[in-house]
């Protein structure tokens, strides 16, 4: 976290969380709030705290607030777009077509900016999680074409064994067109090599 000015409060609430101190834990977040304001290592403690807890409302509360406050910060880019990909997901055909379109808009534009925000920020997991879950929504939605945008956002992000056996399961799905399966030269699944070397 950045915040030395704070850090004592921080330790005793990442202490409680450790602890199993749920209760302690969203008191001592909710006193630091109102003594420090809108800080970005509160509200990111106060929203794993909240998915610990599996609070669904509460969390969705809680990160649309922290992206009013703190809208430049990257956990809460992604978290507004997690907010938003979850709704999608449930997305109810009598609702307004515009009204999706525009919240499908506005994920594509948190993503890519919590990304270019977080480049080197050890505190953002949560990203290829966003973008993965906004994948599957885009394939799902049949839109290709954004997903493999998104395909290669993952990529750059990260590269390990296990993203990359999740590329490749993405990308069997039979909307992408070929010709942009070929031109995203991803490499071999760790398990098709270890086959390779085996036969």
């Amino acid at each position: 976290f950045c915040c030395k000015d704070i850090l004592p409060d921080l330790e005793r609430i990442v202490k409680a969380i450790n602890g199993k101190q749920f209760t302690s834990a969203r008191d001592a977040i909710d006193r630091a709030m109102q003594k420090h304001g809108d800080r970005a290592s509160l509200w990111t403690l106060k929203l794993d705290l909240l998915s610990t807890l599996e609070q669904s409302e509460e969390i969705r509360e809680c990160a649309e607030k922290f992206l009013q406050a703190v809208p430049d910060n990257p956990v809460a880019l992604t978290w507004g777009a997690i907010n938003r990909i979850q709704a999608l997901a449930a997305f109810d055909e009598e609702r307004d077509p515009d009204e999706f379109t525009e919240q499908l808009g506005r994920i594509a534009a948190l993503l890519p900016q919590a990304l270019k925000l977080s480049a080197g920020d050890i505190s953002t997991p949560l990203i290829p999680r966003a973008l993965d879950a906004f994948i599957e929504l885009l394939l799902a939605l049949d839109h290709p074409l954004p997903a493999m945008e998104h395909i290669r956002l993952l990529y750059a992000m990260d590269e390990s064994p296990k993203t990359i056996s999740r590329l490749h399961a993405l990308l069997a799905n039979r909307d992408i067109p070929i010709a942009e399966k070929q031109a995203f030269e991803l490499p071999l699944r760790v398990d098709w090599v270890d086959w390779k070397e085996d036969y």
